[in-house]
């Protein structure tokens, strides 16, 4: 798959069912509407909110002390990276 801005830019080639395929794009931003409101009400309440907070803290010192501190653990991670952006471009090396 080629990521040049200039093809991303084009449209893409006819969709067959276009009726599902708009159908799908507003049942994703309903959903996406849903989610966001569940989620404002779970952050409102006060006890869950810095529940989270401390958990989103613990997992990001972990992802710097298993990943950043060492350089072949720095490796491993460009490694991984680079095997999921091969196989969610569909480019095999």
């Amino acid at each position: 798959m080629n990521l040049n801005p200039r093809t991303l830019t084009q449209t893409p080639p006819g969709v067959e069912e276009k009726p599902a395929a708009i159908g799908i794009t507003i049942a994703a931003f309903v959903a996406l509407y849903a989610l966001n409101g569940v989620v404002n009400a779970v952050d409102s309440i006060p006890v869950v909110s810095g529940g989270l907070e401390l958990v989103g803290l613990f997992v990001s010192a972990w992802f710097v002390y298993r990943y950043l501190i060492f350089q072949p653990d720095r490796q491993e991670l460009k490694q991984n990276l680079g095997e999921f952006v091969d196989k969610v471009t569909g480019s095999r090396k």
